[in-house]
């Protein structure tokens, strides 16, 4: 087995160092590691667009049999091959202007370019980001068919367990090699913490024990003075014993010293924890959006056909459909920013805040600081969140276009934070999270008492989030599915009554008098009947 990548002594400055890496030929490598940590940067050390602060790269390939495939890029020229001896390519390839593709569109001609180069190296950065589910399982299986050498820098959980073979993990500016795939890395993980938090607990009990010895000797010391001072005659004999006894204290202090600075070992912490709150007004009631015989076209294309339908106040909507459907369009129907045939109502108590998937949409050329303009007494809560999220202090006045797209992402999170928004609308925002950012994002989402419309492939978000779902399937949007079921020993009138709004809004969808409609009616008569006898 070839040997294509040998790293010795490496060191980044600001970032990390590795003491030996190897890329071995069929090796498939997850890099994994919190935003910021410089998974990119090592991809491009690798190709040699980047160049370390120290250490050697042995690379046993020249250039053109490497091929980079970045996170997301602001412009692609790359066309389909002319052989179409590689199905998924030619099933994956879109015709048309890059601009115009979705972000799962552009992300498979990128990936198809790549599996069609005839390259020796792949380095995929976040290949699974705007992939559908059926695109990511066709993404695995053509890995296990095709047996290519991979690098990839990904926080997807599921893809990495499906296809790596080792784990180059990132933390705490040092990078760890495991052998196995995402899972058999958490358990060895999960067993080195077990051991440090032991080797610690050791530590701190002989600490403790030798901080006795030196006190006891401060003591026997002090007493020696004393007696001296107490002695009738001859004095300078006991203080001459007590000096002698002062030598001997500091002589074995500076060795239980010396001992106490051998024991380096650290508590076992979760460095890569995250936290941030999402506030909103009150839950309003009634209608936020109504669709009326709404429809959409993009050329000789049918995104969306006439469409009736209302998503209320309070709900958690997640729109799905496969790569292309039209999933952003509808957000942005919503949004006002693009024109479409019929007519969408919108509450005028609405204050939205929308989170893009596009990573190149900030000002790149402003500060954090200057990108927010926040009030003096501002910028320390400010700055408190900002380490909350993961950053360090120093990012505040760091420029946006020198961070990561997962940082990207999360001063975007920050700027609905400070702005508290009762309406969200959010397209793919898991998108080059870490996964102490996503997990955390699940989080306060679930407690979020404002209305939350958002789009996203990753199907343990939706399950965690979603109160309702919309389908958009060859330009047809089907109607909600009523996900939580009623509980009649739960008095919690807020729930059942944004229940009772989501299934107003699915019998929006259903012609009047059809078996779905009067299942639906049903629920709603149940759900009504709780309400009203909670209320009695």
């Amino acid at each position: 087995m070839s040997t294509f990548i040998t790293i010795h002594s490496l060191q980044v400055h600001a970032l990390f160092s590795a003491k030996h890496l190897t890329v071995q030929q069929h090796a498939v490598i997850g890099v994994v590691g919190k935003n910021g940590a410089g998974k990119s940067t090592l991809l491009q050390l690798i190709t040699g667009d980047l160049q370390p602060t120290a250490g050697i790269i042995d690379r046993k390939l020249a250039p053109n049999r490497m091929h980079l495939v970045h996170q997301d890029l602001v412009s692609f020229t790359e066309q389909a091959p002319a052989n179409n001896d590689f199905k998924t390519w030619t099933s994956w390839y879109t015709s048309g202007d890059f601009h115009s593709l979705s972000g799962g569109e552009r992300l498979k001609n990128r990936l198809g370019a790549a599996f069609t180069s005839h390259t020796d190296l792949l380095l995929l950065d976040e290949p699974t980001n705007h992939l559908d589910e059926k695109s990511v399982d066709l993404l695995i299986s053509t890995i296990h068919t095709t047996k290519p050498t991979l690098v990839i820098a990904s926080h997807d959980r599921y893809f990495l367990d499906a296809v790596a073979t080792e784990i180059w993990a990132i933390a705490d500016g040092i990078i760890t090699v495991y052998a196995g795939n995402y899972s058999a890395y958490e358990q060895q993980l999960a067993l080195q913490k077990k051991t440090q938090q032991k080797l610690f607990e050791q530590q701190q009990k002989e600490q403790r024990k030798v901080k006795e010895q030196m006190q006891k000797l401060t003591n026997w010391s002090a007493s020696a003075h004393a007696q001296s001072t107490k002695q009738e005659f001859p004095k300078e004999y006991y203080r001459s014993k007590a000096k002698q006894m002062d030598k001997q204290r500091k002589s074995v202090e500076k060795r239980l010293a010396a001992k106490l600075e051998k024991t380096g070992v650290t508590n076992s912490t979760d460095d890569d924890t995250v936290h941030f709150v999402l506030q909103a007004d009150a839950v309003k009631s009634g209608t936020l959006f109504e669709l009326k015989n709404t429809a959409k076209h993009f050329g000789e294309k049918t995104l969306l056909h006439p469409t009736n339908g209302s998503i209320p106040f309070g709900t958690k909507l997640a729109i799905t459909g496969a790569n292309g459907s039209g999933k952003s369009t509808l957000l942005n129907m919503l949004l006002q920013q693009v024109s479409y045939d019929g007519e969408i109502w919108s509450s005028s108590f609405a204050n939205i805040g929308y989170l893009s998937q596009d990573v190149f949409d900030l000002p790149l050329e402003k500060t954090v600081k200057t990108y927010f303009d926040l009030q003096t007494e501002d910028v320390g809560p400010f700055i408190t969140m900002l380490v909350q999220l993961g950053f360090l202090p120093e990012h505040y006045t760091m420029q946006l276009a020198q961070l990561s797209m997962g940082e990207r992402i999360k001063i975007k999170l920050l700027k609905l934070i400070v702005e508290q928004k009762n309406v969200l609308i959010l397209d793919e925002p898991t998108n080059h999270l870490d996964l102490a950012a996503r997990q955390e994002l699940e989080t306060v989402l679930q407690h979020y008492n404002g209305t939350l419309i958002f789009v996203s492939h990753d199907r343990y978000f939706r399950k965690k989030i979603a109160t309702m779902t919309w389908q958009l399937h060859e330009g047809i949007l089907s109607e909600s599915q009523f996900i939580s079921t009623v509980d009649k020993t739960n008095n919690d009138l807020l729930l059942l009554s944004l229940q009772k709004d989501q299934l107003l809004s699915e019998l929006s969808f259903e012609p009047f008098g059809s078996d779905k409609y009067w299942a639906l009616d049903a629920q709603f008569k149940t759900v009504l009947a709780t309400i009203k006898s909670i209320e009695k």
